[in-house]
């Protein structure tokens, strides 16, 4: 037998195995705005139904990038490995978002080893890192979640967009910096080992104190250079190209006062890829702004790399693990680039 379906109370863990439920069933699940607990089931998920995913995380705890005030609660969900957002039904976003997935849309599967080892050859290595899914156990009917879009104006072309990331306050609640118990959830779920939630707390009760004397963070970042005019990169990158992260003191070169190339920020959670080589996953030129939920257009130098997403450890282990955005002016072709291998990555891949 391939897989066994467990219809009991979900409380599911990193690893655990579940498949997305078709989607009439989910479609019970949603109030007239197509949202349950406030989270939009959105049209790009659809796909996913009848497939068997792997739990990449629980999604305990996530950031607010709207009004950038703490971590907020997300309840009763997860996301699965390999399952993100193309953006086809949102103007071709091309952020690559992990799909949040409340419980209720899923349902807990046994799956014997070796049939698990087929699944994961379908999934990928990572959340949002496969281009392939889960593996189907029957086809879902065609049932559609039509995406929210709102013309701002009439005699406007620009649109707006509703998805999960524009939502995100709304189906999260705030999280008090003291609260201890994101923590422990993060352990008991398998998110975080016990010595990194550890280190995550302690660097949290650090950089309080240091925020109260007026002392550096922890990891401390030295000054940028403070440019007006930040420069720009003119590689050209493609899928499938192999580049090279520029040293933390090339980078900063490039940076303003606020530590952005051109409105670009240059997280702290990128230093450590800082001296180390990548693939160019895809492209980025157009993403839906968080707070507005306008699709904006950015410059024609901005990439992704395989393989490379926020942890979350300098961010309380918020669980998003999002794709990390690089400018061209941080990277440089990395010596011995196989052209071949480009040209095949470029033809596979997808967002």
């Amino acid at each position: 037998m391939s897989g066994t379906i467990v219809d009991d109370v979900l409380n599911l863990r990193v690893g655990d195995w579940v498949e997305v439920k078709r989607a009439e069933e989910i479609a019970k699940t949603l109030d007239s705005e197509g949202n349950l607990e406030s989270l939009p089931f959105m049209s790009e998920m659809e796909k996913f139904c009848g497939h068997r995913f792997r739990v990449f995380k629980r999604a305990e705890k996530v950031c607010d990038t709207i009004d950038k005030k703490g971590l907020r609660r997300m309840r009763r969900s997860v996301i699965l490995d390999g399952a993100h957002c193309d953006g086809a039904s949102h103007g071709g976003c091309q952020a690559g978002c992990p799909i949040f997935w409340k419980e209720a849309w899923l349902r807990r599967v046994e799956v014997e080893a070796e049939w698990a080892g087929d699944l994961q050859s379908h999934v990928g290595n990572g959340c949002g890192l496969g281009n392939g899914m889960g593996k189907s156990h029957g086809d879902a009917p065609p049932l559609i979640f039509p995406a929210k879009v709102s013309p701002r104006k009439e005699l406007e072309v620009e649109e707006t967009y509703s998805c999960q990331i524009t939502e995100i306050k709304k189906a999260t609640t705030p999280i008090q910096w003291w609260d201890v118990r994101v923590y422990v959830r993060d352990v008991t779920s398998g998110n975080v080992p016990f010595g990194r939630a550890l280190r995550g707390f302690l660097i949290l009760l650090f950089n309080k104190v240091q925020d109260l004397r007026g002392g550096m963070p922890f990891p401390y970042v030295e000054e940028t250079a403070m440019l007006r005019v930040t420069p720009k990169g003119n590689l050209n990158l493609q899928p499938g190209e192999l580049v090279r992260v520029k040293s933390k003191e090339e980078i900063f070169q490039t940076l303003d006062a606020n530590y952005k190339n051109r409105g670009l920020w240059f997280d702290v959670e990128m230093l450590k890829h800082c001296g180390k080589q990548y693939r160019v996953r895809h492209r980025v030129e157009r993403l839906i702004e968080e707070r507005t939920g306008r699709l904006r257009k950015i410059p024609n130098d901005c990439v992704v790399l395989s393989g490379v997403v926020c942890q979350g450890e300098c961010h309380e282990y918020c669980a998003r693990s999002e794709f990390l955005f690089w400018r061209e002016v941080w990277l440089e072709r990395a010596q011995g680039h196989d052209v071949a291998a480009s040209v095949v990555a470029r033809q596979s891949t997808v967002i």
